[in-house]
């Protein structure tokens, strides 16, 4: 019998997991195994507004188990400690795994690009976890706020730095300038005119993977709903009371956000020997290792050879796109049959991107628009993709409650 073992239970590997599901389920010869820490499969795009209140955090998740269905001995619960791809072996928490063939979809952690305390005071927004430290925090220096007699202290505790100007520090920061407003009948002691969300970008517009036009739409946007928007200025030092600027300014805060960028977790995992210089694993236009057609690998861990540029962004579009391709080829693999191989080339459906409540900006195709058809346009397209009827369901409920009701501020 060949064991097929699934390293990573998000968009990617629970992708491979379904196509693969599907055709080999009725395979008397094939055993096929999803292994992740977590035991529920998280809609990521979603977690800023879990940290800010405006959806549940139990509507974005779904049991990993759930989605197995029938077959629920393939789900391992585990940490992944060390892959040998010599032999076929995977270390785990609880246990060894071997297997015939591997795939590698444990995506990214968090990259801190070597910035003096940015690892020991930021919050960063990459997990379930993150989202509610982050939520429950920002609740906190309200209400001790509320509190403060100190002006200069008060300040320091109204004051939200956010690092990053890419999707998630552009999508968060309105988000936040929402929940900012949301807060004002319930602390009636904060004069608002204090309350200050910063957010630092080191290029010069935000959105890189945008056109330019739709970065400044975007910095348009939040200046309007009240985000301090900084330019070619990064983070130089960060302590647990300021945020220094490359400028040489300091904002002093009790919440920097960190949303800066993400980098490869198979360093965690694998020898040095199959990693290029970015921790990346190196992978063929068919997505496996070279000469070695037992070993495939997607996302943020893998790169293609000789390609400095990654092969798909870092969005549930392309793992979705890629885990697609990569089932194809393990099927084919598992049958010994090479000569049927497709090459992965993502093509960019679009991008849609909300900034605070009511307003998006959308690329799709030729066009670039924004407002609140794109607001509108991308709720749709996410409730379409979330996985579960109930979850859908829950989550359009949160959303039209939250149009005429107070977020929810409890702790979680």
């Amino acid at each position: 019998m060949k064991h097929i073992v699934i390293l990573g239970g998000g968009f990617a590997g629970m992708e491979v997991y379904k196509k693969l599901h599907r055709r080999m389920h009725r395979r008397k010869d094939i055993r096929l195994t999803i292994v992740d820490r977590n035991n529920y499969f998280m809609f990521a795009p979603m977690l800023h507004e879990v940290a800010t209140g405006s959806v549940e955090r139990g509507h974005i998740v779904h049991p990993i188990r759930q989605l197995v269905r029938c077959c629920l001995e393939n789900f391992y619960q585990a940490e992944v400690h060390k892959v040998d791809f010599d032999k076929k072996l995977v270390k785990t928490s609880i246990g060894d795994i071997h297997y015939d063939h591997l795939v590698v979809a444990l995506g990214s952690q968090v990259n801190y690009f070597g910035t003096p305390g940015a690892k020991e005071h930021c919050l960063p927004l990459k997990t379930m976890h993150n989202a509610v430290t982050l939520r429950n925090h920002i609740i906190r220096v309200f209400e001790t706020a509320t509190k403060e007699h100190n002006v200069k202290k008060r300040k320091q505790l109204l004051s939200f730095v956010v690092i990053g100007g890419g999707p998630t520090g552009v999508e968060l920061a309105g988000q936040m300038a929402g929940l900012a407003k949301a807060f004002k009948p319930l602390y009636q002691e904060i004069d608002y005119k204090e309350v200050s969300i910063t957010l630092v970008n080191r290029p010069e517009r935000l959105l890189h993977v945008f056109r330019e036009s739709t970065g400044l739409r975007a910095k348009k946007r939040l200046e309007k709903l009240g985000v301090k928007v900084l330019l070619k200025t990064g983070a130089k030092k960060i302590t647990a009371d300021y945020v220094e600027l490359s400028t040489g300014k300091k904002i002093y805060t009790d919440t920097p956000i960190w949303t800066a960028g993400v980098t490869s977790s198979a360093p965690n995992f694998l020898d040095k020997k199959w990693l290029n210089k970015r921790g990346q694993i190196i992978v063929t236009p068919e997505l496996h290792v070279p000469n070695d057609h037992h070993v495939f690998a997607v996302g943020d861990n893998a790169a293609l050879d000789g390609v400095r540029a990654p092969f798909a962004p870092q969005t549930a579009q392309a793992a979705m796109d890629v885990g697609k391709v990569l089932a194809h080829n393990l099927f084919a693999a598992v049958d010994e049959k090479p000569g049927k191989y497709k090459s992965f080339h993502f093509k960019q459906k679009g991008y849609i991107m909300p900034i605070g409540d009511w307003y998006a900006v959308a690329e799709i195709g030729p066009f670039a628009f924004a407002g609140r058809f794109a607001w509108w346009l991308r709720r749709t397209v996410f409730i379409q993709n979330l996985r579960g009827f109930i979850n859908r369901l829950r989550v359009t409920i949160d959303w039209t409650l939250h149009m005429v009701l107070h977020r929810d501020t409890s702790e979680l």
